[in-house]
């Protein structure tokens, strides 16, 4: 606990990075150069489309399991999704330089939205010349639209799954082992993302990084956090106030809780 390993140095370089405005690369602005394109193209859609929500919906809606099994649709504006659900941009670009720093082999995500999270993932594997992404969205017709926006990444190393968590997890995890990067941001239940965290470990790589969003989002979030960032099966947590991120070490004999450490970004 004392000496850092690889993961931790990669979260906190990339802390530094992004509050250090980080001069990126030729091939790494190109790929910002994509990201910014697509996104400024949601900003000024005019386009409608039906979308199911089966997450909790706000922070005060406090929906049963039963209605989030069901889902909530709704019509909503692409240009006005973009604006709540887009990863802003100093958030896509610590990712981005956390994966490039980092170097994982498989990538997953849970919430894909339009896909602008998983375009800075994308993006940086493309650039680091290895890595895949799974990311997994709920409603149709933002995973339709994700993954023509993730194509135009060109490199063709990511799947978008659609289905809700549940469904697509079991199976999908069954058949897919030794994830090294996690990324969940969907659902926003408390319940709902502790079962994620404990299913999803048992197929996470023996070192492991975990970002959890929104943590601060409900008194649910709240809770869950706290649960997961005491969890012993955490080898060190950094606390960034959005993003929750728990580095995983199974070789570890964690006998106290992992040590937590406070940073914003």
């Amino acid at each position: 606990m004392n000496h850092p390993n690889r993961e931790i140095r990669s979260v906190a370089r990339s802390i530094i990075s992004v509050l250090n405005k980080n001069r990126w690369t030729k091939e790494e602005e190109e790929v910002f150069a994509i990201i910014e394109k697509i996104k400024n193209n949601y900003k000024v859609s005019e386009e409608m489309i039906s979308v199911t929500d089966y997450g909790a919906g706000n922070p005060v809606a406090a929906r049963s399991k039963e209605e989030m099994e069901i889902g909530s649709e709704k019509q909503e504006k692409v240009s006005e999704i973009v604006d709540v659900s887009a990863s802003p941009e100093k958030w896509g670009k610590f990712m981005f330089k956390l994966i490039r720093d980092y170097r994982p082999n498989k990538c997953l995500e849970l919430g894909t939205s339009l896909g602008i999270s998983a375009l800075y993932q994308l993006g940086a594997l493309k650039v680091n010349s290895k890595g895949e992404i799974i990311t997994i969205e709920g409603a149709k017709t933002l995973a339709d639209i994700a993954q023509k926006s993730l194509s135009k990444m060109n490199y063709n190393q990511f799947e978008v799954k659609q289905g809700r968590f549940m469904e697509v997890l079991p199976s999908l995890l069954l058949n897919t082992k030794n994830i090294d990067f996690i990324f969940i941001d969907g659902h926003h239940d408390k319940t709902a993302t502790k079962s994620y965290f404990e299913l999803i470990y048992q197929s996470a790589a023996v070192k492991s990084i975990f970002i959890f969003d929104d943590i601060n989002w409900s008194e649910g979030m709240k809770e869950v956090w706290k649960e997961i960032s005491t969890d012993k099966k955490a080898k060190f947590i950094f606390d960034l106030g959005k993003w929750g991120i728990v580095i995983i070490d199974k070789n570890s004999n964690n006998e106290k809780a992992p040590k937590i450490v406070k940073k914003g970004i």
